[in-house]
């Protein structure tokens, strides 16, 4: 049984602190590896740089955390991380990503459309209020 897995997974692999890990009974035997493989993608691309706790977290039953990117000139990393508790509907917020004019799309594919955001670096992303896709990972459009 799944119960929550990928918003734990999402939550260790995304965040600066600690050394995540992907166990290989939930990757193989739980056969969760195709949408784990998306969070190992945007681990190793985008989840560079401090990450920031938005004030707001929970208000909603959403949390939500931003990693501000690599201070080197590498461009197109980064990442706006939401999840959400089960209920229904999308939830939607406008977030300062850190990053002006870039185009998001989430790479777990849970939200199809793209959030381009402002010259502040602001945008609305969403998330899924869901157990079964109540987690977004929004990265860089390269």
């Amino acid at each position: 049984m799944v119960n929550y897995k990928y918003q734990a997974y999402t939550y260790m692999l995304m965040r600066d602190k600690g050394i995540p890990c992907v166990f290989w009974k939930d990757f193989y035997t739980f056969r969760m590896g195709d949408k784990l493989q998306r969070l190992l993608v945007a681990r190793k691309h985008f989840a560079y740089g401090p990450g920031i706790e938005v004030e707001e977290n929970e208000k909603n039953n959403v949390y939500i955390y931003i990693r501000d990117g690599s201070e080197t000139d590498t461009e197109g990393d980064g990442l706006v991380m939401l999840i959400a508790k089960a209920g229904s509907g999308i939830y939607e917020q406008e977030i300062d990503s850190k990053q002006p004019n870039t185009t998001f799309y989430d790479i777990t594919g849970n939200i199809t459309e793209e959030v381009t955001t402002d010259s502040e670096g602001k945008g609305v992303f969403k998330v899924k209020r869901s157990e079964a896709e109540g987690w977004s990972v929004w990265v860089p459009k390269l």
